[in-house]
């Protein structure tokens, strides 16, 4: 992300501003503005004709801050020490606003629905519920989806709650067992 502070030093001859005299400097030097060169726009031909000003050839421009470059180096010094490219979703960063989206794309497409961890594919996603948030039952394989979910399906179909006091058991016979010893049920 393209860092908000003001860029009190400015080029006299474009009138870009930059956050430090040092990248001042640089830009200076890089475009010959510190001695003199024409502004773009000031070049014209040498015709007999009334002189007419030449377009000047499509520059690099830096997006952030719609300065302009006389080539690409240039321009990817300028990026380098005006801006980075912070990804919203982890701590990585980015020289270039291609390689950030290229991340993004690759490693936060795929967010789990359960807890938003995100993944870099469909099938890691996949796994992580599989290992994390699905609850097999020993008894018959059932996967839940909760471990609550587990426990009421345990104690629906494999606890036997006697109605009379707070015993539980594991199988019908031992409920019957239990009833017959401990309330004299016949």
């Amino acid at each position: 992300m393209h860092n908000n502070d003001v860029h009190s030093h400015k080029c006299m001859r474009c009138s870009v501003g930059f956050r430090t005299h040092a990248i001042l400097q640089a830009h200076l030097d890089s475009t010959g503005h510190r001695f003199g060169a024409p502004n773009r726009n000031e070049i014209s031909t040498t015709n007999s004709a009334p002189q007419q000003h030449v377009s000047p050839p499509s520059l690099p421009r830096c997006e952030p801050c719609k300065a302009t470059f006389d080539n690409q180096a240039t321009l990817d010094e300028h990026n380098k020490a005006l801006h980075i490219f912070n990804c919203d979703e982890c701590p990585a960063t980015f020289k270039t606003q291609a390689e950030l989206q290229s991340h993004v794309a690759e490693a936060h497409a795929f967010k789990c629905p359960k807890c938003n961890l995100k993944f870099r594919s469909e099938t890691g996603m996949q796994r992580h519920i599989g290992d994390t948030h699905s609850f097999e039952c020993k008894k018959c394989a059932l996967v839940l989806g909760s471990l609550a979910a587990l426990g009421d399906h345990t104690t629906d179909r494999y606890e036997f709650k006697c109605e009379k006091c707070p015993a539980i058991f594991r199988s019908p016979r031992e409920l019957v067992d239990h009833h017959l010893s401990a309330h004299n049920f016949k």
